[in-house]
């Protein structure tokens, strides 16, 4: 919703594919809009997740896929995780999301005093997700190509 509204809140046209997504809620269109551009799959073909928790891993997805799709940011940057003690836990799909995150200063690792963990699967945060969103629109944002007016 927060990206959806990033982007002015654009009509959408089609129809809502997830099963767990009502129609005609505050969230309905952002997540038609999102799932049109590729910013989310889903859990699977017809299960958003509605009542779930945003992971770390898929809130660097949808972050990486709205900088590379809507915004047409450069998103070649990548910082090897491999070293976090958790990275075996990291869903195929979000490695590279979670490298580029990582190397843009997006999201860091969650120290526990001694070890620091990437932590793929742990629910974000308010304060993790409202952090990330600040360094996104303070950093990627603004560095993304202009796109002419129609």
């Amino acid at each position: 919703t927060v990206l959806y509204r990033l982007e002015g809140s654009p009509s959408v046209r089609g129809t809502n594919s997830f099963s767990d997504v009502a129609q005609n809620k505050w969230y309905t269109n952002a997540v038609i809009w999102a799932a049109q551009n590729g910013i989310v799959n889903g859990l699977d073909e017809s299960t958003f997740g509605t009542d779930s928790s945003v992971t770390r891993e898929q809130m660097a997805a949808f972050f990486y896929r709205y900088a590379e799709n809507i915004l047409k940011a450069d998103v070649s940057a990548r910082k090897e995780i491999e070293s976090f003690p958790d990275y075996d836990k990291t869903a195929g799909y979000s490695k590279e999301c979670l490298s580029w995150a990582y190397s843009v200063g997006l999201i860091n690792g969650v120290s526990n005093g001694s070890v620091t963990y990437l932590q793929p699967k742990s629910g974000a945060t308010r304060a993790q997700i409202s952090t990330v969103l600040m360094r996104f629109c303070e950093n990627i944002v603004p560095a993304a190509p202009e796109t002419p007016e129609a």
